[in-house]
């Protein structure tokens, strides 16, 4: 068996957007405790396809571009929530766009066809804020943030010690959307 790299498919914040959630994150952190998300780590997991043979990673990318050229859209994250087993606090949003569910079952059946395992579960859009928190999420009002999303990304978590890192391996445009 050859090398192996844990790869998936996320939305990728932009600079200013990133900023403001980062932002947001930290106060959450501070009313919650826990494992605060690194900016640089924060990110909407689109498909995840989990440890795969390195020379996998080029299928993947095949299986990206057969999705065509799928609209690009936007999203309010204006909620916090928590997935108390995985012991996650999360911002999400109350109306996600039917372009986001498109976009991530385009990945999905994409790298199925593929020949790629895809987690059974289904598609709960959110972005991780704090990981092992000892409090519940604050009642303080989440300031919404607004994220345009224009493109998608195939993303290595590369393992070290204590620490995650994200590396892109490629990117893919969202077209234009339509007025």
């Amino acid at each position: 068996m050859g090398a192996r790299r844990r790869i998936f498919f996320a939305l990728w914040p932009d600079g200013p957007t990133l900023e403001r959630l980062a932002n947001q994150a930290a106060l959450v952190h501070g009313a919650s405790g826990g494992r605060l998300m690194r900016a640089e780590t924060l990110h909407l997991t689109l498909c995840f396809l989990g440890d795969v043979e390195a020379a996998r990673v080029a299928d993947a990318c095949d299986a990206a571009a057969q999705t065509g050229s799928l609209p690009g859209f936007g999203f309010d994250l204006d909620q916090l929530g928590c997935f108390e087993r995985a012991r996650v606090l999360w911002a999400g949003s109350s109306h996600w766009p039917d372009a986001l569910a498109d976009l991530a079952a385009a990945l999905a059946a994409a790298t199925e066809k593929a020949g790629f395992r895809i987690e059974a579960r289904p598609f709960l859009p959110h972005v991780t804020l704090v990981r092992d928190p000892v409090a519940p999420p604050p009642e303080a009002p989440w300031s919404p943030l607004r994220w345009e999303a224009r493109e998608f990304v195939l993303v290595e978590s590369i393992r070290r010690p204590a620490v995650a890192h994200y590396e892109t391996l490629a990117r893919w445009p969202l077209r234009a959307p339509t007025a």
